[in-house]
C-alpha cells in the first residue's frame, strides 16, 4: 500500500510539474468590480470563460483568482479591492496570483469618467505595486476602459505622450510609483452596456495590448508581499 500510495503521488507531482512546464507565461488583469476585465478577456479569448459583472448591489462576480489556460499561457482574472466585504479575500487572491511563478504580463484596468481616473483604481494599483516591488519602471501595463469618443478625441488632438505624461506619470510619480509607457485607451462598447458575460469583438489594438502590449518579465514569488488590504479605506 505504502508503494502505492508512492506511486500515485509521485505521478500526481510529476504531472503537475509536466503542466507547469508547459506555461511559458502568465497573463494578469487586476481591476476593481466594474472596470470591465473579466469582460475583456473572456472578448479577447472569444469565449465566456470568465463570470463578468456585477452583483445589483454592486459588487463583483469574480470573488476569487480565475485561471484558463490556452495554447500555454495562463489567463488569470482577480477580484477587486473595492468590495468591502471581500477586501481581505480579493486581496489574498490577487497575491496567490503573483505568487504563481514564471513570466508574468501584468496589467491594471482603470475606468475613466471623462479623463478622470477613479480613486479606488489608483489605490489598488498603488497596493498591488507596493506589496510587488520588484514591477518596476515599464514591467506592467495599464488599460483605461471604456473611454468615450469624445474624450478619446482630445486626448489625440492633445497628444497622447502629452497627456500620459502630464496627466498619468504625474499622478504615479505623486505617490511614489513606477511609471509605465505601455498604457493602451481602450474605446467603449455600447453593447457591453449593463450586460453580463456577453462576447464583441476588440478593436486590433486592445486586442494586440491584451496579447503582447506588455513586455514578459519573472516575478520571484519570495519577494511578493502581503497586499495591505486594510489600508484601503484610509486612502480613499
Amino acid at each position: 500500500k505504502d508503494w502505492s500510495l508512492f506511486l500515485t503521488v509521485s505521478r500526481t507531482a510529476s504531472a503537475i510539474a509536466t503542466k507547469m512546464a508547459q506555461i511559458s507565461e502568465n497573463r494578469v488583469l487586476i481591476g476593481n468590480p466594474g472596470s470591465g476585465k473579466s469582460t475583456l478577456w473572456n472578448c479577447h479569448l472569444g469565449q465566456i470563460m470568465f463570470a463578468s459583472g456585477t452583483t445589483l448591489d454592486g459588487q463583483g462576480l469574480t470573488d476569487h483568482l480565475q485561471e484558463f489556460i490556452l495554447d500555454f499561457v495562463k489567463y488569470m482574472d482577480t477580484p477587486g479591492l473595492a468590495d468591502i466585504e471581500k477586501r481581505k479575500k480579493a486581496a489574498q487572491e490577487i497575491q496567490k496570483a503573483l505568487m504563481a511563478g514564471g513570466k508574468y504580463r501584468l496589467m491594471f484596468v482603470l475606468r475613466s469618467n471623462g479623463g478622470r481616473l477613479n480613486p479606488e483604481d489608483i489605490t489598488t494599483m498603488m497596493l498591488v505595486l507596493q506589496a510587488s516591488q520588484q514591477i518596476g519602471q515599464d514591467n506592467f501595463g495599464i488599460i483605461i476602459n471604456s473611454c468615450g469618443k469624445a474624450w478619446l478625441q482630445k486626448v489625440e488632438s492633445y497628444g497622447f505622450e502629452k497627456w500620459m505624461s502630464e496627466s498619468l506619470h504625474r499622478r504615479l510619480a505623486d505617490l511614489h510609483l513606477p511609471t509605465t509607457k505601455h498604457v493602451h485607451l481602450a474605446p467603449h462598447k455600447e453593447d457591453l452596456l449593463d450586460e453580463d458575460s456577453v462576447i464583441v469583438p476588440l478593436s486590433d489594438a486592445t486586442n494586440m495590448f491584451l496579447r503582447e502590449g506588455v513586455p514578459a518579465f519573472a516575478l520571484d514569488p519570495d519577494l511578493i508581499a502581503d497586499i495591505n488590504a486594510e489600508s484601503f479605506a484610509d486612502i480613499q
